[in-house]
């Protein structure tokens, strides 16, 4: 969570958590990623700050943020 300001990123739901589910291994078939992606949302959805992690996302080539993967976000 490195482009979000640190007051935001204190806050996030993901804190504290290893990469998993947001960042997965770039070996991974589609199985493991739609889960990842599941389990990812799961925890985003209840984030205070998903909307503004979401916009710090979409120029990141790599991740979930805010609940929308990197597939979903074009790259």
């Amino acid at each position: 969570m490195s482009v979000l300001p640190s007051d935001l990123a204190v806050q996030a739901a993901c804190r504290g958590k290893g990469p998993w589910p947001w960042i997965t291994p770039e070996s991974c078939d589609r199985d493991m990623f739609n889960r990842a992606a599941i389990e990812a949302r799961e925890i985003c959805n209840t984030c205070p700050i998903r909307k503004e992690c979401r916009v710090a996302g979409l120029t990141e080539p790599r991740g979930t943020w805010g609940g929308v993967t990197f597939r979903e976000r074009g790259y």
